[in-house]
C-alpha cells in the first residue's frame, strides 16, 4: 500500500494540466528488458482522459498512456 501511495504522490507532475486521478490500483506490467521478459510493479491510474501505468525504475520513471479512444476491449 505504501508504494502505491508514494507513486500516486509522484504522478501529478507527469499528468497533463487539469488532469487528475479518478481511481488507482496497484499492479504489474510485463516489459522486455535487454532481450528478456520482466515484470515491473507500479500503479494503473484512470483519469478523465486516459489509463496510465506508472512505475519507478532505476534512474527515473516509466509511464505508459492509453487514451480511452484507443481502447476497444
Amino acid at each position: 500500500m505504501a508504494k502505491k501511495e508514494k507513486l500516486l504522490g509522484l504522478l501529478p507532475q507527469h499528468l497533463d494540466p487539469g488532469e487528475h486521478v479518478e481511481v488507482a490500483v496497484a499492479g504489474t506490467y510485463e516489459i522486455k528488458m535487454m532481450g528478456s521478459d520482466t515484470v515491473r510493479s507500479g500503479i494503473l491510474v484512470a483519469t478523465p482522459r486516459r489509463l496510465v501505468f506508472f512505475a519507478k525504475k532505476l534512474g527515473g520513471f516509466e509511464l505508459e498512456s492509453y487514451p480511452y479512444e484507443n481502447i476497444s476491449s
